[in-house]
């Protein structure tokens, strides 16, 4: 199995001590926050999420160090949609596989929310948990190569005999579709002109 990439954790013999805006992982925080599965898109993404959490529980117990924590979420909605006010303890932890939910009374939100609740989930260090994958990766075989694709079809170059690519550039390729929701993607107004 080889594994491609234009930068990678820390960990990795060679890696820079910096790394670009666009290496996410890097800088990204992630928890798990759900939402109500009311369409068939967020129905399949509850599957997902359900699988995940169950992954994300086995980590926490048996490698405790890989970067994935347990922790009280809390949610405070100004606006919900008939999703949020329809969602129940039952509906919540069937979609999810998070426990803990727990809708909090009026007395206990602060003014203007409309719906509040609170559940366990995990808090992902981004940069630990690549560390950890990486590592793992690499002891169980896996090789690496730094290489700046520039499509997603250059990688079925890179051997012979490959049958499967995992595209995960993040922004795409170039494609249109596909760009970054947070964060700066074009910086150059940061750049003093001469």
């Amino acid at each position: 199995m080889l594994l491609v990439a234009r930068e990678w954790p820390s960990s990795i013999p060679g890696a820079p001590a910096r790394h670009s805006a666009d290496y996410a992982s890097m800088w990204a925080g992630a928890h798990v926050r759900p939402i109500p599965a009311t369409t068939p898109q967020l129905r399949r993404e509850a599957a997902w999420l359900h699988r995940a959490v169950a992954e994300f529980s086995r980590q926490v117990e048996a490698e405790p160090w890989c970067g994935v924590t347990r922790t009280p979420g809390v949610e405070y909605l100004e606006a919900p949609d008939q999703g949020y006010r329809q969602q129940t303890k039952e509906t919540f932890e069937r979609e999810t596989g998070l426990g803990g939910y727990r809708k909090l009374a009026p007395a206990e939100v602060p003014e203007g929310v409309m719906l509040a609740y609170e559940y366990d989930t995990f808090c992902i260090n981004s940069p630990v948990y690549c560390e950890h994958l990486l590592r793992k990766f690499l002891l169980q075989g896996g090789k690496t190569l730094e290489k700046d694709l520039r499509s997603e079809w250059e990688a079925f170059t890179l051997r012979n005999g490959v049958i499967l690519v995992v595209n995960a550039s993040g922004t795409g390729f170039g494609d249109a579709k596909s760009f970054p929701t947070r964060g700066l993607h074009d910086n150059s107004d940061l750049i003093p002109h001469s």
